[in-house]
């Protein structure tokens, strides 16, 4: 875990963007297989990444306002997570 805030913001960055390069790699094929986590709703790839990113736009940030406060709270789930 990272020992700052800068530095959990670098890791979440750099760990994004190698999701980011291996979902822009993946075939539809890839995309298209069945996943068993809940948030795909029993369908595919695809689904669980439009849910995520459906659920990410449209959440109340925790606290603050604007994009400080949507970032604050970005980053206060994650680390959470960690």
């Amino acid at each position: 875990m990272a020992a700052t805030v800068r530095g959990a913001i670098r890791e979440l960055i750099e760990q994004t963007m190698l999701t980011m390069g291996a979902l822009l790699e993946a075939s539809d094929r890839e995309l298209s297989v069945p996943s068993s986590h809940g948030c795909a709703q029993g369908k595919d790839v695809w689904t669980l990444i439009t849910n995520d990113i459906d659920r990410s736009s449209t959440r109340k940030p925790d606290r603050g306002s604007g994009p400080i406060g949507r970032s604050q709270s970005t980053c206060s789930r994650w680390s959470r997570t960690r």
